[in-house]
């Protein structure tokens, strides 16, 4: 799974997007402490934390993005549920959307 995040992340998530996130100030401080500790960033340590949760997360419930690669490969026919745009949540995480 790990190998398709980084091929994901090295061809599509090519481009560099800003998130806005909101943090208590004991985190941001923790941040930048450990950010200055290693002589990295601050953004660097942020998302190296998000891919490794996104790889952990992705690896249960055989993945996220397993199943988008798969919806994405070209050589397969998929044959997808005509209310698919509507209910996709329904689709991905087994409930209906709300």
């Amino acid at each position: 799974m790990k190998f398709l995040y980084s091929v994901l992340q090295n061809t599509i998530l090519k481009k560099m997007n800003t998130l806005v996130v909101r943090i208590p100030e004991e985190q941001k401080i923790a941040l930048k402490l450990l950010a200055g500790s290693k002589n990295v960033s601050v953004a660097k340590i942020t998302r190296k934390a998000i891919e490794e949760y996104v790889c952990k997360m992705t690896e249960s419930k055989e993945g996220l993005l397993a199943r988008l690669a798969r919806i994405g490969d070209k050589k397969k026919a998929v044959k997808a549920p005509t209310d698919l745009s509507e209910n996709y949540k329904k689709y991905l995480y087994g409930k209906a959307s709300e």
